[in-house]
């Protein structure tokens, strides 16, 4: 049944006089996995599909962490036809709607994201500079190098931008690395030798093996 109603909402939902998506928006926080999907599809086949991610965002503050996040996790399943909207709500004004698009940006983990995840490096709030480190790592793209090196002056983000750097296997990436070995702070440089073991690049042992000494 609840299958079936999705169709003919969809086909309800496109005439100009009904508004379904203030009644579909709490339906994905329900338990239900086949629930969720369905609210998702009727609600991006609606005309104004292009604001329901961010109403969606807006009605999440209200949920429980863990209710959000198990919403949040059903668009990717959507990905395709919302990754353009989740770009643009990088750039929100508001924070909270920074964070969730980047938690759903980051779960994407499409190539289209690198640029807006760079982007976030450099975010007023520390919490989104250090999800966006951690988001550039998984997704391994060199065009993060340069914005992770500059995220290397951030005392707040340090440590994210080594690990994330680890995770670009990359010849640039031992060079920058390298001279951090020296740096005051130990977490930084317990990082860097972390590091160093998960890019497996030869050039590594002598340069150990000169600090050894």
């Amino acid at each position: 049944v609840q299958q079936a109603a999705i169709k003919p909402l969809q086909d309800l939902g496109s005439r100009s006089d009904i508004n379904l998506q203030a009644n579909l928006i709490p339906l994905l926080g329900d338990g239900r996995a086949r629930v969720r999907n369905g609210a998702i599809k009727i609600l991006l086949s609606l005309p104004n599909s292009k604001t329901v991610v961010r109403d969606f965002f807006v009605y999440a503050k209200q949920l429980a962490g863990w209710v959000r996040d198990r919403a949040l996790d059903s668009f990717k399943a959507f990905a395709e036809t919302i990754v353009e909207t989740v770009i643009e709500l990088m750039y929100d004004k508001d924070t909270e709607i920074r964070s969730a698009a980047l938690y759903l940006g980051s779960s994407l983990e499409d190539p289209r994201v690198v640029d807006s995840l760079c982007a976030l490096l450099t975010d007023a709030d520390w919490w989104i500079r250090i999800q966006a480190a951690e988001t550039l790592g998984r997704i391994g793209d060199p065009r993060a190098i340069d914005p992770l090196l500059a995220l290397m002056k951030d005392p707040d983000a340090r440590w994210s931008a080594v690990e994330a750097l680890a995770h670009i296997h990359h010849p640039r990436v031992v060079e920058a690395l390298v001279p951090l070995m020296r740096d005051p702070a130990i977490e930084v440089r317990e990082q860097v030798l972390a590091s160093f073991e998960q890019l497996n690049d030869k050039r590594v042992l002598p340069l150990l093996e000169k600090f050894l000494q």
